[in-house]
Order: structure tokens, then sequence, then C-alpha cells
């Protein structure tokens, strides 16, 4: 595994393991980052974490091992946790700058 595989794989077992405490601001800013990198296996398994974690639902099915990474399903799951992870954004940049 190249170094930088294995960071973003070493923060998602951050950020999991952090949100099974309770909700986590900064574990999730980690998992929004990791959404958005280019390339599939990652995406799968952030989205494994969101929507176990987060109840978010990105077309996973509960309780099943995660889709083969060449599978439409996964094509599907990583836009879904990309688009997650830009809406997230979005949504934290309005609200930083609404005023109060």
């Amino acid at each position: 595994m190249s170094c930088r595989m294995s960071r973003p794989l070493h923060g998602l077992i951050a950020a999991e393991a952090l949100l099974a405490e309770g909700k986590h601001q900064p574990a999730i800013a980690a998992l929004r980052e990791v959404a958005r990198l280019p390339n599939r296996e990652i995406a799968l398994a952030t989205a494994d974490i969101v929507q176990h974690r987060l109840g978010v639902d990105l077309g996973l099915a509960m309780g099943q091992s995660l889709p083969p990474v060449q599978s439409r399903q996964a094509a599907d799951v990583t836009r879904r946790v990309m688009a997650w992870a830009s809406q997230s954004e979005h949504a934290d940049q309005v609200s930083r700058t609404e005023p109060m």
C-alpha cells in the first residue's frame, strides 16, 4: 500500500472511532475531505462510515459487504458520497457567512 493511500485510510479509522463515541465535527470534516479524493475504494469505505455512523443513506445495503469496486453500484455510491461531501461543505460555508 502506498503512503498516499494509507493516510486517508488512517483518517477513516480515526474518524470512525471518534464517531463511535458520538457526533464529532472534526471527524465529520475529515470524512468530507477524504470523500472528495478521486479513489473509488476510499470513497466506498468513507460511504460505509457515513451511512453507518451518521445515518446518511448513500445506497449501501445494510449488513452486507461493500460492492465490487468496478460495479455500477460502487460508481453510484461514489457519486453520492462525493455529493454528500460537497453539500455539507456548501452548507458549512453558508452558515459561516450568515450574520448572527
